[in-house]
């Protein structure tokens, strides 16, 4: 009997074993894997988080969209080293759901994730319209999510339907159901990507059936299912994506309870992408000034 797909990626437990998963995605009758399609049409926009570190501000648009190779040089949720990704989100269909500010900082923060931590993180916040189609691809969306919202539960719902279409194998349909949970995980070393990582990168950039695609798109792990996350290629950024707005924005926490307040916006942009700010009308400095807050 021929050894089931969830055993033999059960099997690889290290990232100095990439030959043998590639060897089970390219084991794929003629490629075809089977995905939701999934478009965000012109006029949509995404949101995108960088933290601020120490001392540290953005004022150039170049270092607020993919990071460069070079500081590229681990796994992550979608993405092999030395190989960028564009991480954002986006709006869904859903108002109910937290804004895509806070789904972002959830993605990017170990600050705010920490239930005992107090202080405020800075971070900024871009905004990136959306000039050509993104064409993605939807992992069929893992079941164990705890809250999820509307276009998700579209998407599990579609899932069904491609799962019964003629000419799929039940060796892809493993993989796929394997990877969608495999992204759904909470991780605390980003090694342990490997195997999600390699899975994008042999879609998006290998199999000839998905590698014109801009990118995945996948439910925020931080926020239990309550939002969306999308990660694309860069050059599908620099095509499909035009800068439009950044912010300046303070995470202020107590423990548990948590607010974000957008302390400035770009009003300008120069020639050479240098970015010029203006505080809020409603910014209050003393605020910020609390004892217990001030580091």
């Amino acid at each position: 009997m021929t050894e089931k797909i969830k055993d033999r990626l059960d099997s690889i437990d290290s990232p100095n074993e990439i030959e043998k998963l590639y060897s089970i995605f390219n084991s794929i009758d003629n490629g075809i894997v089977p995905l939701v399609h999934f478009n965000l049409e012109v006029g949509n926009y995404v949101i995108r988080q960088r933290i601020n570190n120490k001392d540290t501000e953005f004022s150039i648009i170049s270092e607020l969209t993919y990071p460069p190779m070079s500081a590229c040089k681990g796994y992550g949720r979608a993405n092999i080293p030395y190989h960028p990704m564009f991480y954002c989100c986006t709006f869904a269909d859903d108002f109910t759901s937290p804004l895509p500010r806070y789904i972002s900082i959830l993605e990017t923060s170990d600050f705010v994730q920490n239930k005992e931590t107090k202080g405020i993180e800075r971070s900024t916040c871009s905004r990136w319209d959306v000039i050509e189609r993104l064409d993605l691809l939807a992992l069929p969306f893992s079941t164990e999510y705890e809250r999820t919202i509307p276009i998700i539960k579209q998407i599990q719902d579609e899932w069904e339907i491609v799962k019964q279409e003629k000419g799929i194998s039940n060796d892809a349909l493993e993989l796929v159901e394997y990877m969608s949970n495999q992204i759904a995980r909470e991780i605390t070393n980003n090694d342990d990507y490997f195997k999600i990582a390699n899975f994008v990168y042999y879609l998006l950039y290998i199999n000839e059936q998905t590698k014109e695609m801009d990118g995945i798109i996948y439910p925020s792990v931080a926020a239990a299912g309550e939002g969306l996350n999308i990660v694309l290629k860069p050059e599908a950024v620099d095509k499909k994506l035009n800068f439009s707005v950044a912010s300046l924005c303070y995470l202020v926490k107590k423990g548990e309870k948590a607010e974000v307040d957008i302390v400035n916006h770009s009003i300008k942009q120069n020639e050479d992408g240098t970015l010029l700010y203006e505080l809020m009308d409603d910014y209050n400095a003393e605020k910020y000034k609390n004892e217990e807050f001030i580091n």
